[in-house]
């Protein structure tokens, strides 16, 4: 007897073949036929095309696919929207045009496939009183009108001819056919039923095996999700454990089913992740990147999120379009990547010394024309000049559909995109899989019109988040995770259904908004109302309370702060008798290695490595300035190369770069005006022209990372900035600028040190120091004991012996806070028209004052005493973790591993509190 097994998925598919395969080792019988409906219909259509029976003129020019019929749609949409508009004068309120279609292509499949064309005809004068509904009506004539005029078919009007055929008589039928996992049958399978019953083909439902024994069930009320993936994870392990000991383990089968099983995927993977580790059943991904997991779920995900899809798609965006910019972080994220061309190890080290640069935004062409380049792999640079040079004879701004695949094609195989190293297995079939949509894609003929490159990516962007992709199961999967759908005709050995409030499951109604909501409730089409979603949750419930001979059904409690409601279908008759399930105790992975650990054993580690005589300080003065704060700060940032980490890249000019800049340009500006008394003498038109040269100049390199909108407006600010401080310098007592930027190298505790005084002013014969500051300073840090801020104090030991220091400050420059010269002076006359300078000689002649009594030249003797004690402290290899307060330590680069929570934690159970320090 010819038999057919038809199923309702491609997974229940696979499922019935091993039981098949299963049942035959031990038994002779013929291989049951087993497939999904559409591979029935596709073998149908080759058959009769074989036999003669159709020929290629009875097929349509061309079948849309889904994507395809709603572009149709958009088209539909569009010249509807213009209609109206030159009718009415307004057009179409709609809020996505996208989306719009997706409904109204849906509103066509539910018109066609569950009404007959009696019912279709009798529903035509049924009265359309809403907009919506009358745009379906008018948009459905000039869809099929488009149709026709090109002799094109949609899955709906493709499905319809099938039955047409099959009723002429068309094709052969087999005896039999059972029919696995259906729910429900739509009209039109309904009416392929009635067809094939009368060709003589017996169709019925197969009915589900009977359980050997009552099914016990049980429902779980978990606290809150986390609790309720906990739960189901622990309890899938401990029934693989039992089960392993009564059957094989190719046959054993535990399922894990959820209405909304999206919401768990994360969770799930990570719980059984952990608790198969405990069990010692798999190893970790980290320990096992290659591994093979004992579950498997049956959602997949949009090719649009796999990782090396969106790499493909990034090297389209930045590198077919050279004259758009790219922020720095999208040219990061692809230099980085696993999937760009050439060793990982020089891209991340050209990534690290690009943004150093801190172009935040760029066009590509400029960046390998410019020096720049240089930071990049040879080979990889190799390759972008190579493309630039093919892509500058090719069109890009108006192109068809397949010259834009074909260069896409080109960029993909010029920038070696996945050929750096060899992929994993899962990685290969979603580059096979990309590749294939990509092939579709070339194939929409239903979009005629050249449009620019970026028009044709927006597209091919859609087109792939609308491909589901999930990577074939490997080995040995025995826990099966997956939808209500999915679930149709399955048996499970033991079963878990979560997720079950009452939000999830009945399913929300889902109403086509362009169909009459009469006509959707008459006809029971899907999602059209609480009713129908309530019966059809029924039958799924009623399926499952079937399916295993050991059940749990859950729901949490709590979502948030939210308290959930248990779906009505857990009072059903079928789950009534359940019994309340008595969670497990719950032990995390993290809580595991905990107690397996060995007792602590403390040790004061405070002393790094010395300092080799003669070695060279890391990060010149900074590490000074470190020590003073934080020992341990100092050590990690400095010694151990914290700072060196990746450095950000904004938008804007970075406040380092401000700085830098302002130093430059006053650097210029005074090694060309020398003197206050040349200062005075000249205009303020010359003042601003000869800063507005020195700005134009170093802005200049600046051009090709920043919009020049952006550029204008910070040399404004820059200018304004640099004629408030020439305003407080024209104060000051008469002066003379002997150097600028002075660079040299100072030995301290037997390391070098190299430094860069900003400034040194020549004021009656005697020297004072200036350092330019764009933050906050103040010489106030340098009269406290210990010294907080050495950075000036460290220039004094670059001054020779004879030179007569008389002042040492800062000159701020802050856009916010304003300018000023805030300076310790010796003598009064030294800067005395300024308010913000502190006299030091007042403060000696003040009784009670801490420096009562103390000689200039002393001070300036102990605060070289106090650098370098700081030298020998780091050359000795000092790393206390001691600060006054947690604002001294909130900008390390090496803050997380400070670890500042447990610091604290540390000296309350000393009985110290914070305020102690501070």
């Amino acid at each position: 007897m010819s038999v057919i097994h038809l199923t309702a998925n491609s997974r229940l598919t696979q499922t019935l073949k091993q039981q098949a395969f299963l049942a035959q080792s031990s038994t002779v019988a013929e291989t049951p036929v087993i497939m999904t409906l559409a591979q029935w219909w596709q073998q149908w259509e080759q058959a009769c095309l074989l036999r003669g029976e159709l020929q290629e003129g009875d097929f349509a020019h061309k079948r849309l696919s889904t994507f395809e019929a709603q572009l149709v749609w958009e088209q539909v949409l569009e010249k509807e929207s213009a209609q109206r508009l030159d009718e009415q004068g307004e057009p179409l309120a709609l809020l996505n045009l996208s989306t719009t279609a997706k409904q109204l292509n849906q509103a066509w499949s539910l018109w066609m496939e569950w009404l007959d064309e009696t019912q279709r005809l009798q529903t035509q004068d049924m009265h359309f009183d809403s907009q919506e509904v009358a745009l379906f009506k008018k948009a459905a004539q000039h869809y099929q009108s488009i149709l026709e005029s090109h002799n094109w078919q949609d899955e709906t009007l493709r499905q319809q001819s099938r039955l047409q055929w099959l009723a002429e008589g068309k094709g052969r039928v087999p005896q039999r056919i059972e029919l696995h996992g259906f729910d429900e049958l739509t009209p039109i399978m309904r009416r392929w039923q009635g067809v094939l019953e009368q060709r003589g083909c017996e169709v019925v439902i197969a009915e589900d095996s009977v359980m050997p024994v009552s099914p016990q069930r049980y429902v779980y009320k978990a606290r809150d999700p986390a609790d309720e993936v906990q739960q189901a994870a622990s309890w899938c392990v401990q029934q693989w454990l039992a089960l392993q000991k009564t059957q094989p383990l190719h046959t054993i089968k535990i399922g894990v089913v959820a209405p909304n099983l999206g919401d768990y995927k994360s969770a799930l993977s990570q719980q059984l992740d952990e608790q198969l580790a405990l069990a010692f059943q798999q190893p970790l991904n980290l320990q096992s990147p290659q591994r093979q997991t004992l579950y498997n779920f049956s959602l997949g995900v949009s090719l649009l999120e796999v990782p090396i899809v969106k790499n493909a798609l990034q090297s389209l965006k930045i590198f077919c379009q050279p004259k758009r910019r790219c922020a720095y972080e999208e040219w990061s994220q692809w230099l980085i990547s696993p999937y760009t061309a050439e060793d990982i190890g020089r891209r991340q080290q050209a990534d690290s010394k690009l943004r150093r640069l801190q172009w935040a935004s760029f066009r590509w062409p400029t960046l390998i024309e410019s020096d720049a380049a240089q930071a990049l792999p040879k080979g990889l640079l190799k390759r972008l000049q190579n493309w630039q040079r093919f892509l500058e004879k090719q069109p890009t701004s108006s192109i068809g559909i397949r010259d834009f695949v074909e260069l896409a094609e080109s960029c993909f195989e010029r920038l070696g995109w996945a050929q750096s190293r060899s992929l994993n297995s899962d990685e290969y079939q979603q580059k096979q899989t990309f590749m294939e949509v990509l092939a579709q894609f070339k194939q929409l003929t239903s979009i005629q019109q050249k449009q620019s490159v970026d028009s044709w990516l927006a597209v091919l962007q859609r087109f792939v988040s609308e491909t589901v992709h999930q990577s074939q199961s490997r080995g040995l999967q025995p826990i099966q995770i997956m939808g209500m759908l999915e679930a149709g005709g399955q048996h499970f050995d033991a079963l878990w259904v979560l997720g079950l409030t009452d939000e999830a499951w009945p399913r929300m109604p889902s109403p086509n908004p362009f169909l009459p909501m009469d006509l959707q409730r008459q006809y029971s089409l899907p999602r059209c109302d609480a009713q129908r979603e309530l019966k059809y949750a029924h039958q799924v419930t009623q399926r499952l309370s079937q399916a295993a001979p050991q059940q749990v059904w859950s729901f949490a409690a709590f979502l948030g702060e939210a308290e959930m409601l248990a779906s009505p279908l857990l009072e059903s008759r079928w789950l009534a008798e359940s019994q309340p399930f008595l969670p497990q105790a719950y032990q995390s992975l993290a809580y595991e290695h905990f107690a397996r650990r060995s007792d602590l054993q403390w040790e004061l580690d405070n002393r790094g490595p010395q300092i080799p005589a003669g070695s060279h300080a890391p990060g010149g003065s900074g590490i000074l300035q470190a020590q003073s704060k934080c020992p341990l700060m100092a050590f990690l940032d400095f010694r151990l190369g914290a700072r060196n980490g990746l450095q950000d890249v904004e938008e804007g000019l970075q406040s380092t770069n401000q700085g830098t800049l302002v130093h430059e340009i006053l650097e210029c500006f005074w090694q060309e005006t020398r003197s206050q008394s040349n200062l005075l003498m000249l205009s303020d038109e010359q003042v601003a022209d000869r800063l507005q040269t020195q700005i134009e100049n170093r802005f200049d390199a600046l051009k090709n990372a920043f919009d020049g909108a952006y550029l204008k407006l910070e040399q404004a600010r820059i200018m304004e900035l640099l004629l408030q401080w020439l305003e407080v310098e024209k104060q000051r007592p008469p002066f003379a600028v002997a150097e600028t930027e002075r660079e040299t190298f100072i030995e301290l505790a037997g390391i070098e040190f190299r430094i860069v005084i900003d400034r040194i002013d020549l004021v009656e014969g005697q020297k004072v120091i200036l350092d330019y500051k764009t933050g906050k300073a103040s010489v106030g840090d340098l009269l406290k004991s210990p010294i907080k801020a050495p950075q000036l104090a460290v220039y004094l030991h670059a001054m020779e012996e004879q030179d007569a220091v008389s002042g040492i400050g800062y000159g701020l420059l802050h856009s916010d806070d304003g300018v000023s010269l805030n300076a310790l002076v010796a003598e009064d006359e030294i800067l005395s028209k300024l308010r913000s300078v502190t006299v030091f000689a007042k403060k000696s002649e003040k009784e009670g004052d801490d420096f009562y009594g103390v000689r200039w030249q002393d001070f300036l003797d102990s605060l070289r005493q106090e650098v370098l004690d700081l030298a020998k402290s780091i050359q000795q290899g000092v790393a206390d973790m001691t600060f006054d307060k947690p604002a001294d330590v909130a900008y390390a680069a090496s803050l997380l591993a400070l670890r500042l929570p447990e610091v604290e934690a540390q000296l309350a159970e000393a009985g110290i509190c914070q305020e102690a320090l501070e």
